[in-house]
């Protein structure tokens, strides 16, 4: 199942990452959300290693403003 993960305590920009994601993502519109510690991933798993998987304003994945230079 698609997962759309977030952190807990979701900010303006949290819901909103999820709401377009689930709006306007071909196939999301049913994904499941779940929610995690800032900084941390689901499962501890590497960020975007799943591509039924987006990681939203937890920290360095591909749809995050949280980067470091690395990425």
């Amino acid at each position: 199942m698609k997962t759309i993960v977030t952190h807990f305590a979701p900010d303006v920009d949290a819901v909103s990452s999820v709401w377009l994601l689930k709006r306007f993502l071909p196939g999301w519109h049913e994904a499941e959300v779940k929610f995690v510690p800032a900084g941390k991933t689901l499962d501890n798993e590497i960020v975007d290693s799943d591509p039924e998987i987006f990681h939203v304003d937890t920290g360095m994945g591909f749809l995050d403003h949280h980067q470091t230079d690395d990425r």
